[in-house]
């Protein structure tokens, strides 16, 4: 049968399992094609002859698009530009991944939930949730008390940040407002904690030796400490020693002189002392000898004198100064604070005082009830 029309229609219908024939058209050109019923009882249906390009439906695989030519392709072409494959489930629509007509970009579209992923034309950009304009490459955008999980069932889990010039960084922000960022510093490669909005660097670690620099204060509410193996077994124990607390920030000088034939002698102290210290305080201990010790002149010009009983005494002497420098200035210390507002009956440690962690001033409800949640859907 030949056609003139360009569009050709075909259904065949079998009222049993087997078809007698092939059915064998061939258009006004040159070439033709087949339907045939082929002897495999699970191929119904199948276009082309076998070993060369095939559409064929199997009751096992569904629909195959088979090319004799190293690749296969399938044409969804919409004259609006909203050309899609549509999933069901039992003749209910589930699913459509489609070319989105009024921006051309790839979305993974839900019914009835709307659209849930899309690729952005021009960009590649890829958004979940953020489905209107995504301006990151992954661009995720949600409601919940969720986010975004790398989870492994073997080994470990890592995220890599790499970026081409050493400023790989993650950034924190509140409503679109940026916060905080945690980075790599390409001018050094340190670690660095930095405010953003103006706050500046706020901690690093410096790269290739560990040190750690807090531009702020540090506090600690356990001990503050050394820890080093142990000088005298360093393989089986540790040695640690504590800071000395206090209610005041002080810097503490300490030497040992020995006074003159007239039981006298000069202390010389760093050229910064009268810079960076105030409110001065003095102990002297006199060595090997029962002798008296005095302080004879206090500091003035970086230097103190010191006066014994007896002459060529070794002395023994200590000096502490309050902290004032352009730092403390700005920021002092003070031993008792009240709590601010947010805090009051909460404890900072609610677990030294018998307390749950609901009474802690850290704890935080909500994102409690987020881990809740997630720990439950671990479960499912």
């Amino acid at each position: 049968m030949n056609y003139a029309c360009p569009v050709l229609a075909l259904a065949v219908l079998a009222s049993t399992s087997a078809l007698a024939a092939d059915i064998t058209f061939t258009p006004p050109a040159a070439g033709g094609f087949t339907v045939t019923k082929p002897a495999s009882a699970d191929t119904r249906f199948r276009i082309g002859e076998t070993g060369t390009s095939q559409l064929f439906i199997d009751s096992n695989s569904g629909l195959t698009l088979k090319s004799a030519n190293g690749f296969a392709v399938l044409d969804l072409d919409a004259i609006d530009g909203n050309s899609g494959l549509r999933y069901f489930k039992n003749g209910v629509a589930n699913w459509n991944v489609r070319n989105r007509p009024t921006d051309d970009y790839l979305e993974w579209f839900e019914a009835p939930g709307g659209a849930r992923m899309v690729i952005q034309k021009g960009t590649g950009n890829v958004g979940i949730g953020e489905t209107t304009n995504p301006t990151y490459k992954l661009d995720v955008l949600h409601a919940g008390a969720t986010g975004i999980r790398s989870r492994s069932s073997g080994t470990f889990s890592l995220m890599d940040i790499d970026g081409a010039n050493g400023d790989a960084a993650l950034r924190f922000a509140r409503a679109g407002v940026n916060q905080w960022n945690i980075r790599n510093n390409p001018a050094n490669d340190d670690l660095q904690i930095f405010e953003l909005g103006g706050g500046g660097e706020r901690m690093r670690i410096t790269n290739a030796t560990g040190a750690v620099v807090v531009a702020g204060n540090f506090t600690a509410g356990g001990v503050k400490a050394f820890t080093i193996d142990h000088p005298m077994d360093p393989e089986n124990r540790t040695l640690s020693h504590a800071a000395i607390e206090s209610n005041e920030v002080l810097n503490a000088y300490s030497g040992n002189v020995t006074t003159d034939a007239q039981g006298r002698a000069t202390v010389l102290l760093p050229e910064y002392f009268e810079t960076i210290n105030r409110d001065y305080r003095y102990q002297l201990t006199a060595v090997g000898v029962f002798a008296q010790a005095i302080i004879a002149r206090e500091i003035a010009g970086n230097s103190f004198e010191i006066a014994t009983t007896l002459p060529n005494v070794k002395v023994s002497w200590e000096v502490k100064g309050v902290r004032s420098d352009a730092r403390m200035r700005m920021d002092p210390f003070a031993a008792v604070k009240e709590k601010p507002e947010a805090m009051r009956g909460r404890y900072l440690d609610a677990k030294a005082w018998g307390q749950t962690n609901a009474k802690s001033a850290a704890h935080d409800a909500a994102a409690d009830a987020g881990e809740t949640l997630s720990s439950v859907s671990d479960r499912r």
